[in-house]
């Protein structure tokens, strides 16, 4: 009797080389996510991103603050499913006592253009709704901090931050997110951020908002 001995071609070794490939980058991956999480930043994937943020809000109490700067496009508030349940969200937590402060950072070439009633409109409505609203130019925001160039959410009872990250090809949607918590200085940063601009607004527009019932 003969033995073969078998010697794999090039093209029996091409899937083991992937397969290989793949499993070391799926590997490099997890690591690199786990040393973001001993660092208190959690990856988001977009999905996962408003059902937490929505459920962080629910657990706020009444009193508590909520501080938020919001510079994606502003159709998304309009247009977008999640957005718009996240506006919602916020609507019943103020109804709940809870007090929620936003940002919203703007171009001045979107008031010009055919989005500058929706944004009145935007601001109109949060602010009726109880939201506290401000508006600053983008060039003022980054100037502050460039962090202000996206988009946060502070929960300082919870010591949390949320942040989103904009597609760069979709800007109505969330490319992607991470939850910031401690021991991550990050936290603290972010709500000092927000009330250095806070304190020192910059209204984009006499005619931003309507009046009431307009």
């Amino acid at each position: 009797a003969t033995t073969e001995i078998y010697t794999p071609s090039l093209h029996d070794a091409l899937p083991i080389w992937e397969r290989w490939a793949y499993a070391k980058l799926t590997v490099e991956r997890a690591r690199d996510e786990l040393k973001k999480i001993q660092q208190g930043r959690i990856p988001l994937e977009p999905r996962e991103y408003y059902p937490e943020l929505r459920a962080a809000l629910e657990g706020c109490k009444r009193g508590e603050s909520v501080y938020a700067v919001s510079s994606l496009d502003p159709l998304r508030w309009r247009e977008d499913r999640n957005q718009r349940r996240w506006l919602e969200s916020n609507i019943a937590a103020v109804r709940n006592g809870v007090r929620i402060h936003r940002i919203f950072v703007l171009r001045r070439d979107q008031l010009a253009s055919s989005q500058g009633d929706v944004i009145r409109q935007l601001i109109t409505q949060q602010k009726q709704s109880g939201i506290d609203v401000q508006a600053v130019w983008i060039e003022d925001a980054i100037r502050e901090d460039r962090r202000l160039r996206d988009d946060f959410v502070v929960f300082p009872s919870s010591k949390r931050v949320f942040v989103d990250y904009h597609d760069r090809e979709e800007p109505m949607r969330v490319g992607s997110a991470e939850m910031i918590v401690p021991p991550n200085s990050a936290v603290a940063d972010y709500q000092r951020v927000f009330e250095s601009l806070w304190l020192a607004p910059s209204e984009p527009d006499e005619s931003l908002t309507f009046e009431a019932g307009d």
